[in-house]
């Protein structure tokens, strides 16, 4: 109030361009506290990771008969029951268009499924234990959420009609009766356990549904199963923005990250309190099939404003839950496999078909001499030094046009399913294909021919 006038207006569309609203971080630090929690709490005594597209979406992926599934998702649905009670905040009445629903989970589900996870799986527990594949699917979906909610108004078309948030020390005080109820289910289950009054397994599946009960509770206090929420973060087409989002990954990851580089990933912790060993993935590979997968679920999330675990949660609301998307998101989960299969055979196929000439008819002519039974070919290339390679011992003829013979052959009499060359000699050739066989550097070469 006190700049001249020509500087006010100045001051005023530079503050337009950065607005922040309903921007509430103590709420989301809560929530995301009590999800760090479910995680945390998940791995330390089961060994597991808590992802709920992993876990849930295995009920229609050919993983239906675990029943620690149907518990940790039924978990999710009570938890989201208990809510209305414990916390009414949580729910509002939704005002999302039809297609938009239908659209966004199909998306959502298909980018889980091809990227092998979700907000819960690699947001907080990928990137808890810094995985290469987290972050960059993470990078992705939040870039393609950002755009895709920007573009479509994600914002203005998503709207949550719902009671006002509870002063904070309120939400406070809800958020450690329910933690302590919580640990106190978790405490005697592990008791119980130890005590072998329960088998470890049931024990597992039980806590399974206080998993799903816990992590549903930090989506309602955070703010998570609230569309428009999620809308208003990603939407930044009106020069308004509210990050409240950041502080819910913060809160899960502050419990979580500490828990996975000090104890688990370098192994102070041997093993879980009831499970077997730590179950953490340990393919560090970005692959096209993870970044669509990120493309896609950021797509789905921008236009919904709807992820796996908020929509299965939301099934509790008295409002009524978001059918149509958890419709589409269970089918595109389940299509996500086949188009996966789909995606890696168009790539090989891409792949081989820009082969240079030697190797293509390297290829054609070695699969003339498949009568012999073999069930496939292997063609890789060594160009060490010594013109050595330790890791084949079936070695036979290339025949490679344009290219010196290999200076070691032998014709391995049983049917071959590798036929490897190995010489100093031969010309480099481009990249064909990569067929896993880890080769360590970008001079070895490999090519694979269908069987």
């Amino acid at each position: 109030r006190d700049l001249p006038p020509d500087r006010l207006t100045s001051t005023v569309r530079y503050t337009r361009m950065l607005a922040i609203y309903d921007f509430t971080p103590l709420h989301a630090l809560l929530g995301g506290a009590l999800l760090g929690s479910a995680t945390l709490l998940r791995m330390w005594l089961s060994g597991q990771i808590l992802g709920v597209s992993g876990i849930s979406g295995g009920l229609v992926r050919g993983k239906g008969a675990e029943l620690h599934r149907w518990l940790f998702t039924a978990g999710l649905v009570a938890g989201g029951v208990a809510m209305q009670s414990v916390y009414p905040a949580a729910f509002g009445a939704v005002s999302i268009a039809p297609w938009r629903e239908l659209v966004s989970g199909l998306c959502v589900g298909l980018g889980a499924g091809l990227g092998n996870g979700c907000t819960s799986g690699h947001g907080i527990s990928g990137n808890a234990r810094l995985s290469v594949r987290s972050m960059a699917y993470t990078i992705t979906f939040m870039g393609s959420g950002f755009l895709v909610a920007s573009l479509l108004q994600s914002a203005t078309h998503v709207q949550v009609a719902g009671v006002a948030l509870p002063p904070i020390e309120i939400a406070l005080r809800t958020a450690v009766r329910l933690f302590a109820a919580h640990t106190a289910a978790y405490v005697a289950v592990s008791v119980l356990a130890g005590a072998s009054v329960l088998p470890s397994r049931t024990a597992l599946d039980i806590l399974s549904f206080v998993d799903g009960t816990l992590f549903a509770s930090g989506l309602g206090l955070s703010g998570m199963t609230s569309p428009a929420r999620v809308a208003q973060f990603l939407d930044v087409s009106k020069g308004t923005w509210n990050p409240t989002l950041i502080f819910v990954m913060a809160g899960g990851l502050s419990l979580m990250a500490p828990f996975m580089l000090l104890l688990v990933v370098p192994k102070r912790l041997s093993r879980p309190v009831l499970g077997k060993v730590f179950d953490l993935p340990t393919n560090q590979t970005i692959d096209s099939k993870l970044i669509i997968g990120g493309v896609l679920f950021g797509a789905g999330w921008g236009i919904g404003g709807l992820c796996p675990g908020p929509a299965i949660v939301s099934i509790g609301s008295p409002f009524g839950g978001p059918f149509l998307f958890l419709a589409s998101l269970f089918l595109g989960l389940k299509l996500s496999d086949s188009t996966g299969r789909r995606l890696k055979g168009s790539l090989r196929r891409n792949l081989t078909r820009d082969a240079s000439w030697p190797e293509r008819q390297g290829l054609k002519r070695a699969s003339q001499r498949k009568g012999a039974g073999e069930s496939g070919l292997l063609v890789a290339q060594d160009s060490s030094a010594n013109g050595t390679d330790s890791d084949f011992n079936e070695v036979g003829p290339l025949g490679l046009p344009g290219q010196q013979q290999p200076s070691t052959a032998a014709i391995v009499p049983q049917p071959l399913t590798r036929v490897v060359c190995h010489t100093s000699e031969l010309a480099p050739v481009s990249p064909v294909f990569n067929s896993g066989v880890g080769f360590p550097d970008a001079q070895h070469r490999a090519v694979r021919t269908a069987p």
